[in-house]
């Protein structure tokens, strides 16, 4: 049985599970312990926590994530340059 949440816009208890519309929602869900829900009351969409921890947790892990990306980035593109260059 699901807890009902609150709307974060209106405080309205109808919100639903919107699905994911590209690539980057659907890779953010995989990642962080985040859904994509719908308010009826007011149509506002985005994410809310599916689980019981602190949004803190939740932004320290999507920077280091992100972080780890750019870094990975920036090593295979100056691979690629040097090779380029050879």
């Amino acid at each position: 049985m699901q807890i009902p949440k609150p709307c974060p816009k209106c405080g309205e208890f109808q919100l639903n599970r919107s699905r994911s519309k590209n690539i980057f929602e659907k890779g953010l869900k995989r990642i962080l312990p985040i859904k994509t829900y719908r308010c009826h009351a007011c149509h506002w969409r985005g994410w809310v926590s599916n689980r019981k921890i602190t949004q803190e947790v939740s932004l320290r892990k999507a920077v280091l994530i992100y972080s780890a990306v750019i870094v990975i980035s920036l090593i295979v593109a100056n691979m690629l340059r040097i090779m380029i260059l050879r």
